[in-house]
């Protein structure tokens, strides 16, 4: 269960970068923030999202100590997020 609320919250993450932050199609799960060029505003509007989304409180430096949206999604989930 855990690997797919993982998975799923991955799946949501990478979705709302595409969709709301313009972030390539070729946007994965493994993809590094910083090659995708999202920057320290995007992550922090995206941790805003999150936060909202899920419940948990989610800060900027936790998604950029992550660096990718699955480091993000485990390190979320760990503490409670899910989607």
């Amino acid at each position: 269960m855990t690997d797919t609320a993982v998975a799923d919250l991955t799946a949501f993450i990478v979705a709302r970068l595409k969709e709301k932050y313009e972030a390539p199609e070729e946007t994965a799960a493994d993809s590094a923030f910083d090659d995708l060029g999202i920057d320290s505003l995007v992550l922090a509007e995206l941790a805003v999202d999150l936060t909202g989304d899920t419940g948990v409180p989610v800060e900027e430096s936790d998604l950029s100590g992550a660096g990718t949206p699955a480091a993000a999604a485990a390190a979320l989930h760990a503490r409670g997020a899910a989607v």
